[in-house]
């Protein structure tokens, strides 16, 4: 196996702990900031979610087991359609701030004491949508590698044979 290719099972484990890393701050922040209890009780879930998916690449990728990056794959699928639907959900908040993510916004600045204002809203639309942008491009990485890393293994665990065919050539006189 050539450098390249072992790049990306070192760049599979990278990511699959900084996930992990992500995933614990986020649930850390939660706590933090008195969130309600289905709240936290839902990054919970989420942060085992991500725990188990990154033990399972460890394992994938020590024993050679390809069907164990499926979980890392599918986690890093789902932070990226839910990343992507916040960027969409800010950006129509930034478009028009009486719309659904935008009165979200309001209500929750309010709530914490914020001003709930316009520029609250614009500014915290434009947050999000810049780190869900960011994160958008950081899981597409994210599923390009651990796809190619599922691959690899499956290519060393299961090595393709190359046969010749021995069928012979008629010839027509």
């Amino acid at each position: 196996m050539d450098r390249c290719r072992a790049d990306k099972l070192v760049h599979s484990r990278v990511l699959a702990v900084l996930t992990c890393i992500v995933s614990g701050y986020n649930m850390i922040m939660v706590i933090s900031s008195v969130s309600s209890s289905w709240d936290i009780a839902l990054r919970s879930v989420l942060f085992g979610l991500h725990v188990i998916a990154a033990m399972s690449t460890f394992s994938a990728i020590g024993f050679n087991i390809p069907l164990l990056m499926v979980p890392i794959i599918l986690v890093s699928i789902l932070t990226l359609l839910v990343n992507a639907v916040f960027c969409v959900l800010s950006i129509t908040a930034l478009a028009d701030g009486d719309s659904f993510y935008g009165s979200y916004i309001r209500s929750h600045h309010a709530s914490k004491g914020g001003s709930g204002s316009d520029s609250a809203v614009r500014s915290y639309a434009i947050n999000t949508a810049i780190t869900s942008g960011i994160m958008v491009l950081l899981n597409l990485r994210s599923c390009f590698v651990h796809v190619t890393a599922y691959r690899l293994i499956k290519e060393r665990r299961y090595p393709r044979l190359i046969t010749v065919s021995t069928t012979s050539v008629r010839s027509y006189p």
